[in-house]
């Protein structure tokens, strides 16, 4: 399946993280049915102790911060308001050099793949490929653990990829994580319908490259399914009958008004969030052409504040005025917060 694990890895799914500050930021706020707490450190090790003691009182990961150069290690958490305090989840931190040695007993107390990161304070500009991501892991407290085993693929060639995917396939595998020059496979319950699914990475710096040949892509079926940091794109084609065809626009979140205005646009033009690539620079929108009909018209709104006083204030009056948050950044300069809701007809 390629070569062997290596320490040779720098980057992760949708979380390619940095880190730089010595801070720990933790504060919930509530927002309609759900209350969200960030929890904003430098030392994995401090995220898994947080995360679990976020647990405790019935807090979840929900998703962590893509950001773009040096940053903070910044996770976003949820929990259904009036929920009991048990404890229903608990977190592991590993480096995905110690996977092999740890896996067994993952898989044994029924952990899960959710999330990687980069526990390094370089920038984009300072690539140093001997950092190794951590991976987070997730099990449900008091549930039997699933039947799933898990693989990393590196290889720096992708010309070898498609052959690699293809023989992963075989086996029942499917990629779950994209990471600079790895892929990190699982084999669960559903191997019927890995069967039934092609993979297809990408692999460019260019954004004006990746949005041609994401293009070209979804003209033949495959639609979008994750990101690393930078350069890969995991993108998926289910067999169908009628095979779906799909249009992709990258919208740029550097600048909150623009990006506002872009994303609004696209929303009205049928246009759907799927994620963020780039280190989380630009968002990736979808529109179906030949599928189901696209969910309401979304709005946007971006949160950009320097300090978690004025995050959790600006948060507080945005969940009053039904914004979700969609997407978190935590860099070097602040939060930034990507927020959505239904368009108002």
């Amino acid at each position: 399946m390629g070569q062997t694990i290596k320490r040779n890895l720098l980057t992760s799914v949708w979380v390619g993280i940095t880190i730089h500050f010595c801070q720990l930021v933790i504060f919930a706020q509530s927002c309609g049915q759900v209350e969200y707490q960030i929890i904003a450190t430098t030392k994995a090790a401090t995220l898994e102790k947080e995360l679990n003691e976020a647990a405790k009182q019935g807090f979840r990961f929900e998703q962590a911060s893509q950001a773009f150069g040096i940053s903070t290690l910044t996770v976003l958490l949820l929990r259904p308001l009036g929920v009991t305090t048990d404890q229903l989840y608990e977190y592991k931190a590993l480096s995905a050099d110690n996977l092999i040695k740890q896996k067994q007993d993952l898989l044994a107390n029924g952990f899960v793949y959710r999330a990687s990161f980069i526990h390094s304070g370089l920038s984009l500009f300072a690539i140093n490929r001997s950092i190794s991501p951590f991976l987070l892991w997730e099990r449900a407290i008091g549930v039997p653990p699933p039947s799933q085993d898990y693989e990393l693929m590196v290889e720096k060639d992708e010309r070898k990829w498609p052959e690699l995917l293809a023989q992963a396939k075989a086996r029942g595998f499917s990629p779950v994580g994209v990471l600079t020059d790895t892929i990190l496979l699982k084999r669960g319950e559903d191997e019927a319908g890995v069967a039934k699914r092609e993979y297809r990475l990408l692999s460019t710096y260019k954004i004006s490259t990746l949005e041609k040949e994401i293009n070209l892509a979804g003209q033949e079926g495959f639609h979008f399914v994750t990101s690393s940091f930078i350069p890969e794109t995991l993108l998926v084609r289910e067999e169908q009958a009628a095979q779906t065809q799909y249009e992709y626009k990258l919208a740029s979140l550097g600048d909150s008004e623009k990006a506002i205005k872009q994303l609004n646009t696209l929303s009205s033009q049928g246009f759907v969030f799927r994620g963020v690539t780039q280190g989380g620079a630009k968002a990736i929108m979808e529109r179906s052409h030949t599928g189901p009909s696209p969910i309401n018209p979304q709005e946007f709104k971006v949160l950009q504040t320097h300090t978690k006083l004025s995050l959790r204030k600006e948060l507080k009056q945005a969940c009053v005025e039904k914004w979700k948050p969609l997407n978190l950044n935590g860099g070097s300069g602040g939060f930034i917060l990507l927020l959505s809701r239904d368009a108002k007809i």
